[in-house]
């Protein structure tokens, strides 16, 4: 398995997806995996937020594919308990069970990383927010006039003082919305159009694709 460089760079413009500016994302692709002390075979040295999505989101999501997409989270919790009751305990209970079926894993790397997520909560999303701080602190060390993330879903466009610019190009996935009247589907298809221009500043803008996606 090979991984390829996380970050590119054309002309003046830097695009990364962002997730190395997260705690809870963040690994090291230079060193990505992990020897088990028992002396087992080896696997992927996955961040804090990839072993909970890979040992107790899937759970989830099998029985109910599409839960992480329905938004408000809290109003559909609540439709759950009255509509979908069985799955929806069963769903608590894995929630519940997760954090001790961690504390007795083998590799205390590992149990650190994860039970770190489910101390401190809040820093899922204090450090989403901090993505356009370094943004900010890109276009001003390496000298680049716009950079691109992804990772949080969530379509922005900074302009800061002296031109920089930081553009997030969220998601293309559609998103069923609860309100009193039911279920809605919302969805944009948001792409960044970057014009680079040879001896002059790029331009970059955050743009809705109203055609079919490729």
């Amino acid at each position: 398995m090979r991984f390829h460089p996380w970050h590119r760079r054309f002309e003046d413009v830097h695009v990364e997806h962002g997730h190395n500016y997260d705690r809870l994302t963040r690994y090291n692709p230079e060193s990505c995996w992990m020897a088990p002390s028992d002396g087992g075979e080896r696997v992927l040295d996955l961040s804090a937020e990839g072993f909970i999505i890979h040992e107790l989101l899937n759970r989830i999501l099998s029985r109910r594919p599409v839960a992480h997409r329905i938004k408000p989270a809290a109003r559909y919790m609540a439709w759950s308990f009255r509509h979908d009751f069985a799955c929806t305990v069963k769903s608590f209970l894995d929630l519940i069970a997760f954090p001790l079926r961690v504390r007795f894993r083998s590799e205390p790397a590992v149990r650190k990383r994860i039970l770190e997520c489910f101390n401190r909560p809040w820093m899922m999303a204090l450090n989403r927010r901090l993505l356009g701080v370094m943004a900010r602190l890109i276009i001003d060390t390496e000298r680049v006039r716009t950079v691109i993330f992804g990772h949080t879903h969530k379509a922005e466009h900074l302009v800061f003082p002296g031109g920089g610019r930081y553009i997030n190009t969220g998601t293309w996935t559609n998103i069923l919305r609860m309100d009193r009247g039911g279920f809605q589907l919302q969805g944009t298809l948001p792409y960044a159009l970057i014009r680079i221009n040879p001896g002059r500043p790029s331009e970059a803008s955050l743009l809705s694709w109203n055609g079919a996606p490729a």
